[in-house]
């Protein structure tokens, strides 16, 4: 199988560069992702094992105008298929588009919904090769927990469940599956996802052919994905100058409010020493 990681990278000159591989997926995934990395590195493990280069396996791919990364995206002879990895532990319900566990001795509603998650990553996916002209079989939405004392009780659930023992019939599975993409149709999926052009910025013109007005920036992209805003556009924008994703204006203020506290502290030592 082969193996694309479009994970994001600091600049060489970023001092994120420097910080250790543990340090770079809590700012960059936040605390709370840093379990799903590991879990995304199971099942990226087991399927590089079991499937061939038929198959390709996109890590945390980028689409035009979506912040969030998706993070594992499989395209192969059977179609397309977007996994989510948990780390979730505990006893859980999957019913239609509902997400609960077990609390109490009964099923509670559970944040965040996993199911939701799950389908609307692969819900971007369909809107993205459908803006590239591109139908394909329905994306199939998976659900994977690596933990191996997680259980879940589905009902009719609108993604797919795989648990830890159940990952060998989930490779059999796609394996056995009718074919529906011919190899040069998986790398022209596989191309339309690496070779994205990059937004234009707004204060810039793009080029018009002879004879035609200059498009505005605002206008092309709005014919390549109409569902962002101009708001949008301008918070991207404003977030890419300065460099800082929400998790890492987190990990500022936790430090700025640790050295507040413990320069409190050394003032009021010497307030008592006095």
């Amino acid at each position: 199988m082969k193996i694309i990681d479009q994970s994001p990278k600091p600049a060489e000159n970023d001092f994120l560069a420097k910080l250790p591989e543990p340090l770079k997926n809590i700012t960059f995934f936040g605390g709370a992702r840093k379990g799903d990395v590991l879990a995304e590195d199971t099942m990226v493990g087991f399927l590089e094992k079991h499937l061939s280069n038929k198959y390709t396996l996109l890590q945390n791919a980028s689409l035009v105008g979506l912040d969030i990364p998706i993070p594992l995206i499989l395209i192969g002879p059977q179609g397309v298929q977007v996994i989510y990895a948990s780390s979730a532990k505990g006893v859980f319900r999957a019913k239609n588009d509902k997400w609960e566990k077990m609390a109490g001795g009964k099923y509670q509603p559970n944040r965040p919904n996993l199911i939701t998650r799950t389908t609307l990553m692969a819900r971007a996916v369909e809107s993205f090769l459908n803006s590239q002209s591109l139908r394909l079989p329905e994306i199939q939405p998976v659900l994977f927990f690596a933990n191996p004392g997680t259980h879940v009780d589905s009902i009719r659930p609108v993604v797919r469940i795989v648990l830890m023992d159940g990952l060998d019939p989930f490779a059999t599975g796609i394996l056995q599956s009718p074919t529906a993409l011919t190899g040069e149709e998986v790398q022209k999926v596989v191309d339309l996802f690496t070779n994205q052009p990059e937004a234009p910025k707004t204060d810039e013109i793009v080029p018009a052919s002879a004879g035609e007005q200059p498009i505005s920036p605002l206008a092309s992209a709005s014919k390549r994905q109409t569902a962002t805003s101009k708001i949008s556009d301008n918070l991207t924008l404003a977030a890419n100058k300065i460099h800082f994703t929400s998790q890492q204006w987190i990990i500022l203020i936790a430090i700025g409010l640790l050295l507040f506290l413990m320069m409190a502290g050394f003032v009021f030592l010497i307030f008592l020493t006095f």
